[in-house]
């Protein structure tokens, strides 16, 4: 038996040597940035500011405080890192997006256009198939519940290229904000390769409203391909019939 034990232990270490590597610092556990790019009003907090991390002691919030003099209420300097978010232009440029694409993303959800805003990247590789997690909360003073709120404040995600939406239904929140989605997952197969992951929150049509977002506990899983899975299931059988024939002839 544990002849049969090693051979199986040796066969099944021989498939699968697949792996998947980063996001570097996918928690923020280091209380930084450390391994991300940032752009606007980008700060690493702990439960101090209202929501207990998704897990560990640190998360990420961006905000899109007003970059520019918020006619509105020009009294309302909305920023946690002391930098300013920065226009929708100058995002699509960071998270390498053509010209006027977070726009076209936020008409066709039926907003207005994108004024400001913040966000941070990553770029990570995978040699196999993998799953990519991670979690976020959208946080805002927008009336998101309302039946025809003139404009919306938005939450979001890009991984290569293609913009994602980061946001439901809000509740009351302990927060200086007025509500909050709750901690929510998102979860995105990847192929094998070269990935780059953003996340970013904006403004839509005016500066006069701030919102944020939390992102915590970015990850990635490897997935075992169909392939690897056949060979060890086929190896086993082999291996079993092997062993119940030895046992017969003894």
């Amino acid at each position: 038996m544990r002849s049969f034990l090693m051979v199986l232990l040796v066969f099944t270490s021989s498939v699968g040597k697949s792996y998947a590597t980063g996001p570097l610092n996918g928690g923020f556990e280091t209380g930084d940035f450390i391994g991300w790019s940032t752009l606007g009003d980008t700060i690493v907090v702990n439960s101090s500011f209202g929501i207990d991390p998704f897990e560990g002691s640190f998360q990420a919030l961006m905000s899109n405080g007003p970059g520019a003099p918020n006619v509105f209420n020009p009294s309302n300097v909305f920023t946690y890192s002391g930098t300013d978010s920065v226009s929708g232009l100058s995002l699509e440029g960071f998270f390498g997006l053509p010209v006027h694409a977070l726009n076209d993303f936020s008409q066709s959800i039926n907003l207005s256009f994108v004024f400001e805003g913040s966000g941070i990247k990553q770029s990570f590789t995978t040699n196999t198939t993998a799953v990519l997690t991670f979690h976020w909360n959208f946080l805002t003073d927008e009336a998101i519940n309302s039946l025809n709120p003139p404009f919306l404040d938005f939450g979001f995600y890009v991984l290569d290229g293609n913009i994602g939406l980061l946001t439901q239904s809000v509740s009351p929140s302990n927060t200086v904000f007025l509500d909050e989605t709750g901690y929510r997952d998102t979860s995105v197969r990847l192929s094998p390769g070269s990935h780059t992951l953003g996340l970013g929150v904006v403004d839509t049509g005016d500066p006069s409203v701030n919102s944020a977002l939390l992102v915590d506990g970015v990850s990635i899983s490897s997935v075992p391909e169909p392939s690897t899975l056949g060979s060890l299931g086929f190896g086993i059988v082999v291996l079993l019939a092997r062993r119940i024939r030895m046992m017969r002839r003894h």
